[in-house]
């Protein structure tokens, strides 16, 4: 018994790793490395020469140094990896540099993930659920939570986070925005969405369709759950804009979106939606809101507030969920831009 945009874009696994050097292309290029000097073990100047190899392969391996995501390869700037370099060898010297050049080991690489996990479920269904079932009903309860976990589980939810590939979520932050943003005065967590910037087009010619887009929905939505907060008893908070939205735009696959996005977040997260506040919203968005409003649950119908008014009275809107400082300066707050918060960070 969710919401149509149930808040909660998982910290993605990465994996920090050496890229293969050739050290004997720079063993070559060295002017000091002749055969003479090569073999002479107890010499000061091959001892030197020595360790210039050595520090000018480290300094390669340092450079191939790539972030890998389950869907993109980062490469790391040189100016950052000489940055560490230096801040490294201030702390420890070469020791230091060895170290950070290992990439993580098996074990630690799996524990890792394995801290993305959520932790096991409960066998009796929890309190939101409860509350979600008309007159409080344990058997209705206990049956809709059951069904829950058989839809984690056929859908593998619990690892979609940390060991399922996303070929597409790049793309898809690109063309669709959306972005988790600080937190309101009771501390929960806030996310905003901008559907009528949504690229449909863009997102097809890209080769995502609608399945993979509810895919990285429920994808999002467990980001903020697993990740950004845990507590099974915590609600969020969802700002939608509909900043430039047309009647056309609610025909179609964005229909459809909307209706199986509802479906899965109100039926298998319960009680997650503290407040729903749609801005923006055009004069004629009550004739849109008969469409929707369907498609919601009644309990989340009482959390969604529809603000229709100028900038000046989105702020005001705002301000009463979040202090000014956590407010975008798109809406005319004081903290970072969309896109840019700690949340989004970790999300990347």
């Amino acid at each position: 018994d969710d919401e149509a945009i149930d808040v909660g874009k998982s910290s993605m696994q990465l994996d920090v790793r050496n890229t293969p050097t050739d050290t004997s292309a720079s063993t070559s290029s060295s002017p000091t490395a002749s055969p003479s000097n090569s073999s002479s073990s107890s010499s000061p100047t091959s001892n030197t020469n020595t360790n210039k190899e050595t520090k000018q392969v480290n300094k390669n391996a340092i450079a191939s140094i790539t972030v890998t995501a389950p869907d993109r390869t980062i490469p790391t700037t040189t100016a950052t990896l000489q940055a560490i370099g230096e801040t490294s060898n201030k702390a420890g010297g070469d020791e230091h540099d060895q170290k950070r050049d290992q990439p993580p080991s098996l074990s630690e690489h799996s524990s890792q993930q394995d801290q993305l996990l959520p932790p096991p479920p409960p066998k009796q269904a929890p309190d939101r659920f409860v509350r979600a079932v008309k007159g409080g009903d344990l058997k209705e309860a206990q049956s809709r939570y059951e069904a829950t976990l058989k839809w984690r589980a056929q859908f593998s939810m619990d690892t979609i986070i940390s060991k399922q590939p996303h070929p597409h979520f790049a793309l898809i932050k690109q063309h669709y925005p959306h972005y988790f943003h600080l937190r309101s005065h009771d501390n929960k967590p806030v996310y905003f969405e901008k559907p009528p910037q949504t690229n449909l087009k863009a997102l097809r010619q890209g080769g995502v369709t609608l399945d993979q887009l509810l895919r990285h929905y429920a994808m999002i939505t467990e980001f903020g759950w697993q990740v950004l907060e845990r507590d099974d008893e915590m609600q969020g908070i969802t700002v939608i804009d509909l900043q430039g939205i047309r009647m056309t735009d609610f025909a179609g696959e964005t229909v459809d979106f909307v209706r199986k996005a509802s479906a899965f977040t109100g039926q298998h997260y319960p009680e997650r939606a503290g407040k729903v506040l749609v801005v923006s919203a055009p004069s004629w968005f009550h004739m849109i809101w008969s469409i929707v409003k369907p498609m919601l649950d009644p309990i989340t119908l009482e959390r969604i507030q529809i603000v229709k008014g100028k900038p000046k009275q989105i702020y005001q809107a705002l301000l009463e969920i979040m202090p000014s400082e956590h407010i975008p300066p798109e809406y005319g707050g004081t903290s970072m831009p969309l896109g840019e918060s700690p949340e989004e960070q970790k999300l990347w």
